[in-house]
């Protein structure tokens, strides 16, 4: 986010009322007192996929030198981190999201200054 928590919100919770992966889900309230749901990503996400990513590409090089494979397992895991990585971003879906409210309108996130307080970078 781009301002502290407290200044976009009047309540968010400790909890999560629902998690994955990648990110938690709070119920919270902004101020005004509209319920919105807030999606987070999990502290130090990046970090540990980056050092993951960079075990299992060593892994794959380290495999390739040893079994003779026919398919290219590095390219396959530079690819499988680019999606984890490509997940990671929640600019496309908050993008389709203001696309299927405001009637299909090609929209950016600093388009709406009330949703771009929330836009991630």
């Amino acid at each position: 986010m781009r301002a502290p928590p407290e200044a976009l919100f009047e309540y968010i919770p400790d909890e999560p009322v629902a998690a994955a992966s990648l990110a938690q889900v709070y119920r919270a309230r902004v101020r005004g007192g509209l319920e919105v749901a807030v999606k987070l990503q999990r502290p130090g996400l990046a970090q540990s996929v980056a050092l993951d990513a960079t075990i299992l590409r060593s892994a794959a090089i380290a495999l390739r030198r040893v079994v003779r494979l026919r398919s290219d397992v590095v390219g396959i895991v530079d690819e499988l981190i680019g999606r984890i990585f490509d997940e990671m971003d929640y600019r496309p879906g908050l993008q389709s999201f203001l696309l299927l409210i405001y009637g299909l309108t090609i929209i950016t996130c600093s388009d709406y200054t009330a949703v771009s307080r929330f836009c991630s970078t």
